[in-house]
Order: C-alpha cells, then structure tokens, then sequence
C-alpha cells in the first residue's frame, strides 16, 4: 500500500504507525526534552539565494526543534525505535518503487519538532498564537534527498486543531 501510493501520488499515508502506545512514549520524551529546555527555537537558512545565514521568524516557522539520531542519553529510547522501524518501513519500500531503486537513501538525524501556539490569531506564535510552518519546498536545492517521512503524535486530533498536512504537486520549475 505505502509503495503503491508513493509510485502513484507522490505520497502515502499510514495510520497508526507502531500504535498508540509507542506514540505515547515518544510524546513522553517529546514533553521531557520541551520541559528539559532541549527544544530550540528553529532556524530558516538562506540557501543558495542568499549567504547562508541561519535566522528565527516565527510567522514563517513557529517551531521548537531538536536534531536526534534516537541514541541520546537524554531520553531518546522510544524515538530510537520510531527510526529503526522506519529505517526497516523505507528500505521495503525502496525495493518496490522503481523510481527509488538507483538511489542511495542514507538517513539523516530526525528532526524532532512541536509547535507550542494555539488559535488565537491576535497573538504571536509561542506567546498563544498559532504556529506554523507555511508552505515550502523539502528540497530546493536538490540536495540527493528524496523521501521525506512524517510522524504525527497528536492525540485525539481533529481537523479544528489545526495543522493539515497540505502537499501539493511539482510544478515546470519542480
């Protein structure tokens, strides 16, 4: 199913990856890392039209983020699991979807990120507003990436919470 629809759409959804349970431990390390401090304010680059320069603009990108490779001693246990099962879910997919056969998929660390703002659009992000991260291109720069993979925790989420995912196709210019 998840080959099928990457080869046919573009992207595939899977719900309920791992379970609620597993889920629920990594929101738990989620929560610690937010409270411990190890969440950081997230950075927007210059890339190749500007100087590279690293920058924070909440109306842009109103995250918190941390970079893990799952090994942290800092509670990263459960999302160690999340990126070896997920390792295991791409390598199976790669085999089925011809497009991705010739490449080489080397992971990155993941980038773990929430975004603390809720509805209220007369104020900023991170002070009660909400937070986003408005539309853009994964890869502009055509840097050899060539999957990108998502994993919502939120619990109980309905679509007045906010925060659709919103893919939208390839244009001439890519």
């Amino acid at each position: 199913k998840l080959a099928d629809g990457l080869q046919r759409d573009g992207y595939a959804v899977v719900d309920g990856f791992l379970g609620e349970p597993v889920a629920s431990y990594i929101r738990d390390e989620m929560r610690i890392m937010q409270r411990d401090g190890l969440l950081k304010e997230s950075e927007l680059a210059g890339g190749k039209t500007g100087t590279n320069m690293r920058y924070s603009m909440a109306s842009v990108r109103g995250d918190v983020v941390r970079f893990v490779d799952g090994t942290e001693a800092e509670g990263c246990y459960n999302i160690g699991l999340l990126k070896e099962f997920s390792d295991q879910v791409v390598i199976r997919v790669q085999e089925r979807v011809p497009g991705l056969q010739a490449q080489v998929i080397q992971r990155g660390k993941l980038m773990c990120t929430c975004y603390p703002g809720d509805a209220l659009d007369d104020k900023p992000c991170g002070q009660g507003g909400p937070c986003r991260y408005v539309r853009h291109c994964d890869n502009p720069d055509k840097n050899g990436r060539v999957l990108t993979a998502l994993y919502y925790l939120n619990s109980h989420w309905v679509p007045s919470h906010g925060g659709c995912l919103r893919i939208y196709p390839s244009d001439a210019a890519g």
